[in-house]
């Protein structure tokens, strides 16, 4: 609806295509060399193939009110969000996109993790599995993701509100430095400390 809303904005002719076969939602197309000259102008990888998509360097050059809209929509469109699990992901088959978007959540204070994964394209007949990249935002970063930026969509909204919520206790544990034991084992030796010198019971 917002992009039809849009597109009527500037004047173009647009076709929705309702809900059919695999698809859940309805598509809506714009057929529009005006369009593409003019996404072109702004940024020419707004017209490269799914895979090869990036964030533009206009976004990533704005500042942050200008930035925290253009990861809200990108959110309303592609993210989903499991309130059980107090996660909210997005994937893509653009890998460069998926890392842009974690350097960009930095900028907010949001920590997030990247995982690759092979799976179908939603919209492909032949179901040919492909890499695709998944971003997770978890835990205490979920909560700060929906104060700092947040959601459009009115249903994501809604989910977003009953995830704040959500009573179940954080254990992201994504805030911790792996593998100290002995190198802290090493130190303490080192020093002539023993474990209640410093409090380690």
């Amino acid at each position: 609806d917002d992009f039809a809303y849009l597109v009527k904005k500037l004047g173009l002719n647009y076709t929705v295509r309702s809900v059919h076969n695999s698809k859940s939602a309805k598509e809506c197309y714009c057929s529009s060399i005006e369009l593409a000259r003019f996404l072109k102008l702004v940024e020419q990888s707004l017209l490269l193939p799914s895979k090869e998509k990036k964030v533009p360097q206009i976004i990533c050059k704005s500042p942050n009110h200008v930035l925290r809209e253009f990861i809200k929509a990108l959110f309303d469109g592609e993210g989903h969000i499991m309130k059980n699990r107090r996660q909210i992901d997005i994937s893509s088959s653009s890998r460069e996109l998926i890392y842009d978007l974690k350097l960009l959540l930095l900028r907010f204070g949001i920590l997030s993790q990247v995982s690759m994964k092979m799976k179908c394209a939603t919209n492909s007949v032949g179901k040919i599995k492909r890499p695709y990249y998944e971003l997770r935002i978890s835990g205490k970063d979920t909560i700060k993701y929906i104060l700092k930026i947040g959601f459009n969509h009115q249903d994501k909204n809604l989910k977003a509100q009953e995830l704040l919520n959500f009573s179940k206790g954080f254990n992201t544990n994504l805030d911790l430095i792996p593998n100290l034991t002995q190198l802290l084992k090493d130190l303490r030796k080192d020093c002539g400390l023993r474990q209640e010198d410093i409090n380690i019971p």
